[in-house]
């Protein structure tokens, strides 16, 4: 499921690239830079390389540093903020790595949600460069930023609580831990 996620993060970040590239020649001096409660552009700007190009190397920044820290703070327990962290630190290493590989989903998906809501950004900035309507666009970054995340976090975090469970059930049955006392 990762390797998707990380696939179809790819495949969006190189659409915003080439997006903005292909649009470029052909943007106003003008473009949005800030987008009103409406939806509509209230604030503009002359076109730069920062105003168009902005987007996909936020999207890209954002990504790689996502991905990164992820893969730093699995290599150390001590520095993965999840709930359960005792738990997992309990565990033996030779179980932690299903707990490791939902945390990595996690992130991917975080990745791919962020970017997906640039991406939209950078629709609605040009969009709005064109003096097209941007408030359906904008309607979908909030929809997205407000509502999905949430949802997502909250859905992975479910995720890697199980696998922090079957683990645990793992670790037992193999007699790596100890049973749990009764009434627990």
């Amino acid at each position: 499921m990762k390797r998707a996620v990380l696939a179809v993060l790819a495949v969006v970040i190189l659409f915003m690239w080439l997006w903005a590239a292909v649009t470029w020649s052909v943007a106003p001096d003008r473009v949005p830079l800030h987008f009103g409660l409406s939806g509509e552009p209230d604030r503009w700007g002359a076109r730069t390389l920062a105003s168009w190009f902005g987007m996909p190397l936020l999207a890209t920044g954002l990504s790689l540093g996502l991905l990164w820290m992820s893969r730093w703070s699995l290599s150390s327990p001590q520095r993965i903020n999840m709930p359960g962290k005792e738990r997992l630190q309990a565990l033996p290493e030779r179980y932690r790595e299903p707990v490791y590989e939902a945390l990595r989903e996690l992130m991917a998906w975080a990745a791919l949600e962020t970017v997906v809501i640039l991406a939209l950004v950078q629709w609605g900035i040009i969009r709005g460069a064109a003096g097209e309507s941007t408030q359906g666009v904008m309607v979908l970054v909030l929809s997205a930023a407000v509502l999905g995340s949430p949802l997502l976090i909250a859905f992975l975090l479910i995720r890697s609580q199980r696998a922090l469970d079957a683990a645990h059930r793992k670790a037992r049955r193999d007699g790596a831990l100890p049973p749990l006392e009764s009434g627990r």
